[in-house]
């Protein structure tokens, strides 16, 4: 039996110290043929720190991992569909893009987080509007999960969150003039000021501050008109902004 057969043997002996030895052995060898093996074990494996070992593993097999990780999005378990999704993200190609968009829909929150993350790690800047619709989860931990996904890199993003201050959904909005203030975008000023009158209070506060943020001689001028706000929550914020212009 050849080294890299034994080694997959191995990947179900019952001492968990051998599996996590012939894991690291396949992936330093590169047989393709331990592939398949490794992904069927990151599925059964009862051991965090062998998995993390079959992560690393599947990683140094980079982009043929990722067909035989696909295999299993549609497991009934959610912790196999979170698996395969965080060592797609891990191995960071283009190829998983379709696979982590689609576990974007996943029933599970944990599994759409980890696919947020992962198309941060495939590249944060490209997959932006996909991502920005995700503001919409209902689950807070996601759309966390993607402002900390997009927040680095606003700057580089301000079209897709221009374009996202206008979607239907009200956290869109939100996120969208929190990120249009991160980035300091001077072309959104009068857009953000039209959406201090918006339907919801969240989006308006939003927008006040975004301008707060941008700070330019247009914003500021806003920022002062907003202290007559109808919305004493208004008036209040855009106040507390005004002492970082000059009267």
């Amino acid at each position: 039996m050849t080294d890299t057969m034994q080694d997959i043997k191995n990947l179900s002996h019952n001492d968990a110290n051998i599996r996590s030895q012939a894991v690291i052995a396949l992936g330093q060898m590169g047989d393709v043929r331990a592939v398949s093996p490794l992904v069927d074990r990151l599925i059964h494996e009862p051991s965090l720190a062998v998995r993390e070992d079959i992560t690393w593993a599947l990683v140094k097999f980079d982009e043929m991992s990722i067909e035989p990780l696909a295999t299993h999005l549609q497991h009934t378990s959610d912790d196999v569909r979170h698996n395969a999704v965080h060592v797609m993200g891990k191995i960071g190609s283009e190829i998983a893009r379709p696979y982590l968009v689609a576990a974007l829909s996943d029933s599970v929150a944990r599994v759409r987080q980890k696919a947020v993350v992962g198309l941060g790690q495939v590249d944060a800047a490209s997959n932006a509007s996909v991502l920005i619709d995700r503001f919409a989860d209902d689950n807070a931990l996601v759309r966390d999960a993607v402002m900390d996904v997009l927040a680095p890199i606003a700057a580089s993003i301000t079209y897709e969150a221009r374009q996202g201050i206008h979607q239907a959904n009200a956290r869109v909005r939100e996120n969208c003039a929190a990120l249009l203030g991160m980035a300091q975008d001077r072309d959104s000023v009068v857009a953000l000021y039209a959406l201090c009158d918006d339907d919801y209070l969240d989006v308006q506060m939003a927008a006040v501050q975004a301008l707060g943020e941008i700070g330019t001689a247009q914003a500021a001028t806003y920022v002062f008109q907003l202290s007559d706000h109808q919305q004493p929550m208004i008036r209040t914020l855009a106040k507390n902004l005004r002492k970082r212009f000059k009267q």
